[in-house]
């Protein structure tokens, strides 16, 4: 099974394991001894946080957060220090033209969803200096930047942060949450395909989580 979605700037591809069933046609429909399919979870947050780990400042063109309907829902957004007038409602614009930046070391730039989103990807759009070569280096300013998931109740989702590791000469980052197997409760899968060490889920899943079968 594939689902395929595609947006102006991203192709976003997700494959599941395949859909298997005993065949028996009477009755016409699957044997309880079906292989169980896996279902994929998204992690579900209401903020997307850049929090910077080094003394350079956060500056982007543009933050897009996407649902699993590849829509950009980025609705507002704050940072920690404002360099001269480069606020951080520029970083949630729509406008590729305009920046956001940080003043100080360590800062951080945090986007508000304005409610409970599932997240399937996230696209920065990195500010480059002078021109698109980027002659300053100012490409590599987000290097070790984490990117963080945040829940409704001001948590970080289990398994982020995210590094953006080195951004030298990347002008689009994008971040896809295809591993989704690490956004599922155990129970989601079939145990005899789970290693033993993967942890337990569920006591925050029922809060930000909910599973998405499979379609096939």
């Amino acid at each position: 099974c594939f689902c395929t979605k595609y947006h102006p700037d991203y192709c976003i591809s997700f494959k599941s394991v395949a859909c298997s069933y005993t065949k028996n046609p009477t009755p016409k429909f699957p044997s309880l001894t079906s292989a169980p399919t896996i279902e994929w979870c998204y992690p579900i947050a209401k903020k997307v946080k850049l929090q910077s780990s080094t003394d350079e400042p956060i500056q982007v063109f543009e933050v897009q957060v996407f649902n699993t309907s590849c829509v950009n829902i980025a609705k507002t957004a704050t940072q920690s220090s404002t360099y001269e007038d480069y606020v951080a409602s520029y970083a949630v614009d729509r406008d590729n033209t305009t920046y956001s930046h940080t003043a100080t070391a360590s800062d951080w730039l945090e986007v508000d969803l304005e409610e409970n989103v599932e997240v399937c990807s996230i696209g920065i759009q990195n500010r480059w200096c002078e021109n698109e070569d980027d002659p300053k280096k100012c490409l590599c300013k987000l290097s070790d930047v984490n990117l963080v998931l945040i829940d409704e109740l001001g948590s970080v989702i289990p398994n982020t942060p995210v590094s953006l590791n080195d951004t030298c000469g990347q002008s689009n980052i994008k971040i896809h949450f295809d591993n989704k197997a690490a956004f599922c409760p155990v129970s989601a899968f079939n145990t005899n395909n789970v290693p033993s060490a993967q942890p337990t889920q569920m006591a925050w899943h029922s809060r930000i989580l909910r599973r998405r079968p499979t379609k096939c």
